[in-house]
């Protein structure tokens, strides 16, 4: 027996009136596109940073709110490739085309500990 679930969204836009548009959302369980491996978030270097500042007990905390199996249970984690708009400062991991000075030296301060201490909450 396969089952439908409609939702019912309204989405307000200020243009010069106020206009409600409705959207219906029909979910069929019968339908499968793919497996479900799970949910994450961006670990950036501000929140990091925000992370490092914490006393370990709000850090476990914080690590078993989103990572732990009585909390959220994130199992993926999308980190940025260099500098960008969450990052404390712009830095660059390479600045010769050929990667002869490439360093992570910049993540080992806030984003690596936060990464090990993560790992560790999911092992």
């Amino acid at each position: 027996m396969t089952w439908e679930k409609r939702l019912h969204c309204r989405a307000f836009f200020l243009c010069y009136n106020y206009f409600v548009m409705t959207t219906e959302i029909i979910v069929k369980s019968d339908l499968e596109l793919g497996t479900w491996r799970g949910i994450g978030g961006a670990i950036t270097e501000a929140s990091a940073y925000n992370y490092s500042k914490l006393e370990p007990e709000k850090k476990r905390h914080f690590l078993e709110a989103y990572y732990g199996k009585n909390g959220l249970d994130y199992h993926w984690g999308r980190i940025c490739i260099g500098s960008n708009d969450f990052c404390l400062e712009p830095f660059e991991y390479s600045r010769q085309n050929n990667l002869d000075d490439f360093s992570i030296e910049h993540d080992k301060k806030w984003l690596l500990p936060m990464l090990k201490d993560i790992l560790k909450q999911k092992n």
